[in-house]
């Protein structure tokens, strides 16, 4: 292959608008490119679990497939972490670069927004706009991406710009010239995208059969050859990947529905109402409203909304006339489908029509489909623009109007993006690089050091995190996350806690009712060895099943923010009762108001019988002072039908009244759960009943979903209560000890 000379290679227009792209998005960003490797765009929420995963997964997990940092001893399927398997698998074998994995993530995700301008430069030039324009709008396209919001997001997987275009490249030279060889390409293609995220190997899939049906409508004789090739580009990869999945997923009993699917939708302000910059109040007051949720966010740039508005009513006028490129229409025909899943129209047909489409219901964040819109539109739009300006108007005209629109669309998307850029200063890119080992403070090299010598089996976090099932969440908390993430990586041992998605309901069970020391054959216990547990906690205020385990923790080490411990499985056994003990015996309904106990079994009563959410159910009342003042654990036992976040989406709630005033001091949601018994989950929760107040103890939820209680149990702090039923099943502090 012969080398261009040095000139020539210079002034070669890819090279160029490269070089332009990457000096503007460093006036930005040079720091963080200094930095690839020392710095984290964030250390929170799906940013720090996205860096982990990924971390993780290259440097300790034993497995291609399988990842054993969250959910110990469980472990995850490594689709399901977003940790970009392929990705992972390309770097393991390297081990000199594992500890550099955070600087090779940040630089292709950089890199794929500065390769976006070029594919779209590619095909302003296929469709011959002059290279002058088709540098401005490949740049303009480029500056307001949704992509570069996926890094604020966390969602890193999501983040690469140039994907979705680049399948544009490859749709365009098929349809220029349709082969086997092609097809193949995107046979392959399509099936690895699934392996970076399974969003872009779906949508892309999903985009390239649309868009090669678009042409068998158009090709007489061969339509049926035409199908077979979008069926095989587009549907078969979905097939491939479920077949995969199917093969290789070894967790049992994932929610059928995810949280969000009919909620992280677009709308029209999604495309026309930014959330930055200096148009955001102006274009939601005009439009009327704000983007329903940042998943559906694509917003187009006020310069193109303009431009539409200015053009399509000519572009439609003149359409019979104008020689538009098929394939830029096919990829039109595409998005415009995709623009309807986006919106969550399939959710209102099957709402309409009754029905529960399960498939459908499978995608957590429909919105994410309107990235496609967001993409072709300024494509066909500078395309229709200069089909008809040739059409009208002398080559040189021609030329100078589209510059004028080119230009009028960069100055805008170059005004606005600078406040996209700037709006999370402080937000982002200031946080140290906590999985580089040059990072760390003397203090976590002390305590890694702790870890290696007492020879401990998993890091337990408290507060206990368990967040992904889609029906139990345990602890919001960022601090216990981010430092089993350190210690977890940098040791190699997994973490107590899941912060992923679809995680196994019933390993999420088993994971939560480690810290339940009441019960005496736990499903979790066979799956674990005699080793101790490392005990990271944080200064988050503790539920009483993980005071209770603390209790037991033999202390090592402590800071201003951060306990450390050890403790054994044979001590997280050994249930915990206060001094004074109260023992229940055969009764259904105990009142005791000199012990300031309530405990109700069962009544014949809603919601102790079948009830709906959306009802407001009694379920005690305590009249004024009738108990002392002071701290109580209340807890209770749910029933509901579906394991679903929707039958999990309701709330205890516990109203006070204090002379005319009436409030709902609290509303304790009933996912959050301490443990199970037979067919139920254990809620248990810590309030506080004040002087002079009636309290009023309720239900109420969200959706027209049954659900029933039992087990109602009020008891001061500093007491315990055995409760010994006519079975001869004992409960102890409404914990069953079976």
């Amino acid at each position: 292959m012969k080398l261009l000379p040095l000139r020539q290679f210079f002034f070669n227009h890819f090279t160029l608008l490269f070089l332009i792209s990457l000096g503007y998005y460093s006036l930005y960003f040079y720091p963080v490119f200094f930095n690839l490797n020392t710095l984290l765009s964030s250390s929170i929420d799906d940013s720090l679990k996205n860096y982990y995963t990924f971390v993780y997964q290259i440097k300790n997990s034993p497995s291609l497939l399988h990842f054993d940092g969250f959910n110990y001893p469980f472990g995850e399927h490594v689709v399901y972490t977003d940790c970009q398997p392929l990705l992972t698998f390309m770097l393991r074998p390297f081990t000199f670069a594992h500890d550099y994995s955070i600087g090779i993530l940040h630089f292709i995700m950089f890199l794929s927004i500065l390769l976006c301008p070029l594919t779209y430069l590619w095909l302003f030039r296929k469709v011959g706009l002059p290279t002058l324009v088709s540098f401005s709008v490949a740049l303009a396209i480029t500056i307001l991406s949704p992509q570069y919001f996926r890094i604020y997001c966390g969602h890193y997987a999501l983040a690469y710009a140039c994907l979705i275009p680049f399948s544009f490249i490859l749709l365009i030279r098929y349809h220029e010239a349709p082969s086997g060889k092609k097809i193949l390409t995107f046979f392959l293609s399509n099936c690895l995208l699934f392996l970076i995220h399974p969003y872009y190997g779906l949508g892309i899939s999903l985009f390239c059969f649309f868009s090669i049906f678009f042409l068998a409508l158009f090709q007489k004789g061969k339509r049926l050859f035409y199908l077979s090739q979008a069926l095989i580009s587009g549907v078969l990869p979905i097939a491939a990947f479920r077949v995969f999945m199917f093969l290789s997923d070894r967790h049992p009993n994932r929610s059928p529905e995810p949280y969000g699917n009919a909620a992280f939708i677009s709308d029209l302000s999604s495309f026309t109402v930014p959330d930055f910059g200096p148009f955001k109040q102006f274009m939601s007051q005009l439009v009327g409203s704000v983007p329903q949720h940042f998943e559906g966010s694509a917003y187009l740039g006020l310069g193109l909304i303009l431009l539409l508005l200015i053009s399509l009513p000519f572009i439609v006028f003149y359409a019979g006339k104008l020689p538009l490129n098929k394939g830029l229409l096919s990829l039109l025909f595409a998005s415009v489908f995709f623009l309807l899943f986006s919106l969550g129209t399939q959710y209102k047909i099957q709402e309409l029509f009754g029905v529960k489409i399960q498939a459908l219901n499978q995608f957590r964040a429909m919105g994410r489909f309107s990235w496609f819109m967001y993409y072709v539109l300024p494509l066909l739009l500078f395309h229709a623009l200069y089909e008809l300006f040739k059409l009208k108007f002398s080559p040189k005209i021609n030329n100078r109007l589209l510059m004028i629109f080119a230009g009028f669309y960069l100055v805008f998307n170059l005004y606005e993006g600078h406040a996209y850029f700037k709006i999370y200063d402080g937000l982002m890119w200031n946080e140290r690089n906590i999985f580089n080992p040059k990072m760390l403070s003397n203090q976590e090299q002390n305590v890694l050091k702790a870890i290696k010598e007492n020879n401990v089996q998993a890091i337990l976090p408290l507060p206990l995190y368990y967040l992904g099932s889609e029906v139990y969440d345990r602890s919001s908390c960022t601090l216990p996350m981010y430092f089993s993430t350190i210690y977890s990586y940098h040791s190699g041992l997994p973490i107590q806690s899941a912060y992923m998605s679809r995680t196994s309901v019933s390993e999420t069970e088993m994971g939560i009712e480690i810290l339940n020391s009441y019960k005496q054959k736990r499903g979790i216990d066979s799956l674990l060895n005699n080793k101790d547990f490392f005990v990271i906690k944080t200064n988050e205020p503790l539920m009483e099943d993980e005071k209770r385990l603390w209790k037991v923790t033999r202390k090592f080490e402590e800071n201003d923010s951060t306990q450390f411990g050890f403790v054994s499985l044979k001590h997280m056994h050994q249930p915990i009762l206060d001094s004074t003990l109260l023992e229940i015996n055969g009764q259904t309904t105990y009142v005791n108001d000199s012990a300031s106990v309530v405990y109700i079994k069962e009544e014949a009563r809603k919601p102790f019988q079948e009830s709906n959410q959306q009802y407001y159910d009694g379920i005690y009342v305590a009249d004024t002072n009738f108990l002392a003042p002071g701290q109580y654990i209340l807890s209770l036992h749910y029933y509901t039908k579906d394991k679903t976040f929707r039958g999990m989406a309701n709330s205890l709630i516990v109203a006070q009244k204090k002379g005319e005033d009436y409030v709902w001091k609290y509303t304790l949601p009933l996912k959050v759960v301490s443990g199970f018994g037979s067919g139920n989950s254990i809620v248990e929760y810590r309030i506080e009943l004040e002087k002079d107040c009636r309290y009023e103890f309720f239900a109420h939820g969200t959706y027209d979903l049954g659900y029933a209680v039992s087990d109602f149990l009020l008891r001061p702090e500093t007491l315990s209560v055995r409760v010994i039923s006519a079975q001869n099943d004992t409960l102890y502090n409404n914990f069953p000890r079976k």
